[in-house]
């Protein structure tokens, strides 16, 4: 007689296949106590009901007596007279500061009897795009030196463009001796060329 001898892959075959049995079972289990012994929930979404409008009522004016305000009244303030004042029955009057004079335009004239004569010369910076590009020119402006010598405004009449900020900028340092009327200094309009060379 001879013994069947079972390999081990015929073992675990049926090991196997015993525990799919098994885990098949169970899975129906849970499923049938999930349908049968589980609460159900009805879920049901509810549409807001439309609002009614609102109906506004107009209500009649009431006689409200004004109330007398709670304020603490204001606490008086001693006046302590200044002896430097003068005795007045009426309040001070401070003058007011005159307007500035109106200033004339560049090509008005101004009478003068002595022109104003220069003391600080000051010579512009060649621009450095023109100097780059080989530009020379002249530029021609008017000056406004006021009864002090100080160069107060300066107009460009011509001349090249690239030059008139550097010409402003030296015009404004300059300094005269002021020009003069009747021995008093006055402000007058004065003409400056500025000629702007590469050589």
């Amino acid at each position: 007689m001879q013994c069947e001898q079972k390999t081990p892959w015929g073992r675990e075959r049926s090991i196997a296949a015993t525990f799919q049995r098994r885990a098949l079972l169970l899975a129906l289990l849970i499923h049938l106590f999930m349908f049968v012994a589980a609460p159900t929930y009805d879920i049901r979404v509810a549409l807001p009901k439309p609002q009614e409008p609102i109906k506004i009522e107009r209500l009649p004016l009431l006689d409200i007596p004004k109330r007398r305000s709670s304020a603490l009244p204001r606490p008086r303030i001693k006046e302590i007279p200044d002896k430097t004042r003068s005795k007045s029955t009426g309040p001070e009057i401070i003058p007011s500061r005159p307007p500035p004079p109106v200033r004339p335009g560049p090509r008005e004239h101004i009478p003068h009897d002595t022109t104003p004569k220069l003391i600080r010369r000051e010579t512009p910076m060649y621009p450095e795009n023109a100097r780059l590009a080989g530009h020379e020119g002249r530029v021609l402006a008017r000056l406004f030196v006021d009864e002090h010598g100080c160069v107060r405004d300066v107009r460009i009449i011509k001349g090249d463009e690239m030059s008139f900020d550097t010409v402003r900028e030296a015009a404004y340092r300059m300094l005269f001796h002021s020009a003069t009327l009747m021995g008093k200094p006055v402000g007058v309009w004065v003409s400056m060329q500025f000629i702007f060379s590469l050589e």
